[in-house]
């Protein structure tokens, strides 16, 4: 039996910021902007936007990382 493993891409809202909380990434009463690649289990990328501007969280910069 062959079976193949197809990756999944999730993308998610943290609308109650539980899950920034717990991070520390909240900016406010709202989440901050950021990203996060987990393989596996285990986060191998886990970037925070310093400012205002879309840079560590863009999609190229995500991709980047796959």
């Amino acid at each position: 039996m062959l079976i193949t493993l197809i990756p999944k891409q999730l993308f998610l809202s943290d609308s109650d910021t539980a899950f920034s909380n717990k991070l520390g990434w909240t900016a406010g009463g709202r989440t901050a902007r950021y990203a996060l690649v987990i393989d596996n289990g285990k986060i191998v990328y886990a970037e925070k936007e310093p400012g205002r501007e879309v840079s560590v969280s863009s999609a190229e910069a995500v991709l980047a990382k796959l």
